[in-house]
């Protein structure tokens, strides 16, 4: 126990997140504020957004409304999900974590704006200024766009309502006053209209409009003022263009030119204000908890603008803020129902091909722990409904999703080498994965590895086209995973919800490995580093090929997956990245391991197949591309002979001083860090370079004055190697 990081068996209760020594934050010392440069040299990092800025994120925090989330949310997902993980953030977020270079995008929505300038204002602002200075975008809808001008008038002269002041964004250079029509009061859609506006000349829509102007959702916006200039005309500001201007009599003044949405220059980035809700469609209105008289009366006229409003949403996206777009497909209309999803797909337990002894043991284990004697269970779990049958058996009729209920799943237990038929599995062939195992165990075995056949990693999968999370669906329902042997493992060509690092979500499309296994693990001082070993194992299992040990694949510690491009920081695109929860009971770890690899799609970054594309088009040699199947295969055996070699270590303290030991030269000829200089800021500025990880997992770094210091993440969900807590060794 002596090598396990003080906290690390306290953060292990069932289904911790797992990553690193746990989000120890206590530990003794004082925290220490970091700053990583990537050559052996000292060289200050200038303000840029990483280009792994794969993150959109949409403000939470006090004075955000649940119905504007609700639409953002939807409207960024239909546009953006491809390329990015749109998800919440909070003010402490935004205030504490190294957010800025990993984000596309910062959404504040609608709600109201003095809660904003409450939690953020002073660092917060600053951040987010610095942030679109440096070249990021940011969309602030209603209130969020009050927060973002240079001052608000709100409600003048209506008590209890007037708001005036000053605001730190000001990426309009001037004063957005509203609300635009009377009549509006706070938590209510009494005073909500179908505001229309026109698109300013410099705004082509991809078709032309039907209407002269497109009706959108208000419920007091501001407009844009613009200054007078010298011989009277109204003169918009500098570094600020018009792309819609209001196209109704505002009841708070006479004037005409009164632009609705704005785009600001700031520095080397971009910021578009809307006092109009350009998120909001009328079918989403419609099947909103919300809706009620006061928006049933505006869904026809919001309907018929509804073409226009949704081009004028991805012109902004696309072409104002320069963002990748979700290709649309017009024969697949999109659905518009906030709480749909996704169909979920039947999965499917498969077991290794042969009948010898082994094989039926597990097949009867399996069968055993998840339906017993019958041919049909229904277990209701912590987080899902399990519908689980046997093949022969007919499948029980799916039962409709209920919002806010536990999502019913549909298992068919399938009889030992047999598989489901190619249509039911299309982007993942069965059969083929088996093969595939089986020349990788063989491959193993030729090396001087005992196996232990059927038993063995991989032997028993669960496989869905479109299933939630691999992860959650091991991790979070403990009736289900209980009994589950190490090895088995949970498959998915499609998540809709895959879990990341922290609030994280994996983009989860066509082309990606995602997969997580169960396993059980009874050694305290080596539990740190399964997750260090299964991202080794995901890299030497793909340069494992003949011709393929070139391939710049590595890993960033502690767990995540890059491609190298091309020379310096830039170059750098992450692929995949590794996730351990973990519960304790009775001397063993039950580890649900995860894992997720961009094979071949090249959203959004980039993909193995994409280097290997890139490889063949500068050397004559050229390498096949590689499929799911086989990388899936390769990498459960690799994982399992090391795993064993770690166990092996384990049990040798003579030879070795930890379980990690014996891996440490092929682990630091994949990472990233080798020499890498950090600046501890809690310790007088001391200028220190990384040499290794140490006995307890800790990246071990030494200073100029020759003393050591252990570095460990702080749990922020962006940069493990930002925000860092150092303790003096």
């Amino acid at each position: 126990m002596k090598c396990v990081p003080k906290g690390l068996i306290r953060n292990l209760s069932r289904s911790s997140i797992f990553l690193g020594p746990g989000p120890i934050k206590n530990v003794g010392q004082p925290s220490a504020s970091l700053r990583f440069y990537n050559t052996p040299q000292f060289v200050p990092p200038k303000p840029m957004r990483s280009s792994n800025a794969l993150n959109v994120l949409v403000y939470s925090g006090p004075g955000t409304g649940k119905t504007p989330i609700d639409h953002t949310l939807r409207t960024l997902k239909e546009n953006l999900s491809s390329s990015y993980d749109v998800m919440m953030v909070d003010a402490k977020t935004l205030l504490t974590e190294p957010w800025e270079g990993y984000t596309a995008l910062l959404v504040m929505p609608g709600g109201r704006d003095l809660p904003f300038v409450k939690a953020l204002n002073g660092d917060g602002t600053t951040r987010i200024r610095r942030y679109v200075e440096s070249g990021g975008k940011y969309i602030g809808i209603c209130a969020g766009s009050y927060f973002a001008s240079e001052k608000v008038e709100f409600e003048l002269g209506r008590k209890d309502y007037q708001v005036v002041g000053e605001r730190d964004l000001k990426f309009y250079k001037g004063i957005a006053r509203g609300s635009v029509y009377s009549g509006f009061v706070y938590d209510s859609e009494m005073g909500a209209r179908a505001a229309r506006v026109k698109l300013d000349p410099s705004v082509p829509l991809s078709s032309p409009t039907t209407e002269p102007s497109i009706a959108m959702y208000h419920n007091g916006g501001p407009y844009f003022v613009l200054a007078e200039g010298p011989d009277g005309v109204d003169v918009v500001p500098e570094d600020t263009r018009v792309l819609a201007w209001y196209d109704d009599k505002s009841d708070i003044t006479s004037s005409t030119r009164l632009p609705a949405i704005v785009s600001c220059s700031v520095g080397r980035g971009q910021a578009v204000l809307s006092g109009p809700h350009f998120e909001y469609s009328a079918s989403a209105m419609k099947s909103h908890p919300t809706y009620s008289d006061s928006t049933s009366k505006l869904v026809p006229l919001l309907d018929s603008s509804d073409q226009s409003r949704r081009e004028l949403v991805r012109y902004i996206l696309g072409t104002e803020l320069g963002l990748t777009l979700n290709e649309i497909k017009p024969t697949s209309p999109v659905d518009d129902d906030l709480s749909a999803g996704p169909t979920l797909s039947e999965l499917h337990v498969c077991f290794g091909p042969g009948k010898t002894w082994k094989t039926q043991t597990f097949e009867n284990t399996i069968t055993d722990a998840l339906i017993g004697e019958t041919s049909m269970k229904v277990l209701e779990d912590d987080v899902n409904i399990f519908n689980v049958y046997k093949t022969s058996a007919s499948a029980p009729q799916k039962a409709e999703e209920q919002e806010g209920a536990k999502i019913p799943l549909y298992i068919s237990i399938h009889n030992a080498g047999d598989y489901p038929v190619p249509s039911a599995t299309p982007q993942f062939n069965l059969p083929k994965y088996y093969d595939m195992l089986a020349i990788a165990r063989a491959e193993a075995e030729k090396k001087g590895v005992a196996l232990e056949d059927e038993l063995s990693f991989g032997s028993t999968v669960m496989y869905g086209e479109i299933v939630t999370s691999t992860q959650t669906i091991l991790d979070k329902n403990f009736k289900f995973s209980k009994d589950l042997p190490s090895g088995f493992t949970a498959i998915a060509s499609h998540q809709v919800a895959g879990r990341g690092r922290g609030r994280n979500a994996w983009i989860s499309s066509m082309g990606c490995l995602q997969f997580s296994f169960k396993l059980q693990h009874r050694d305290a001082s080596s539990v740190i580093f399964v997750q260090y070993l299964m991202a080794l194992a995901a890299v030497d299992a793909i340069q494992s090929k003949p011709g393929y040990e070139n391939l710049p694949i590595h890993l960033k510690w502690p767990n995540d997956i890059y491609v190298q491009l091309r020379p310096g920081h830039d170059g750098l695109k992450k692929i995949g990245g590794v996730l351990v929860n973990s519960s304790y009971q009775s001397g063993v770890f039950s580890l649900v391991v995860g894992c997720g690899i961009n094979i071949a799609n090249p959203r959004p970054t980039t993909s193995v197949n994409e280097v290997i594309q890139v490889h063949n088009a500068t050397k004559s040699l050229r390498f096949p591309e590689l499929n799911l199947e086989e990388v899936l295969a390769q990498v459960l055996t690799t994982f399992e002979c090391y795993y064993r070699e770690m166990e092996d270590a384990v049990k040798d303290k003579k030879k070795w001083r930890f379980a990690f030991e014996p891996f440490l030269p092929r682990y630091y000829n994949a990472w990233l860090h080798s020499q890498v200089r950090v600046v501890l800021e809690d310790h007088n500025n001391v200028q220190a370079t990384i040499v290794g990880i140490d006995p307890s997992g800790l990246l071990k770094c030494v200073g100029e004055n020759q003393a050591e210091y252990l570095l460990q993440p702080d749990g922020n969900s962006f940069d493990m190697m930002k925000g860092m807590i150092a303790r003096k060794k």
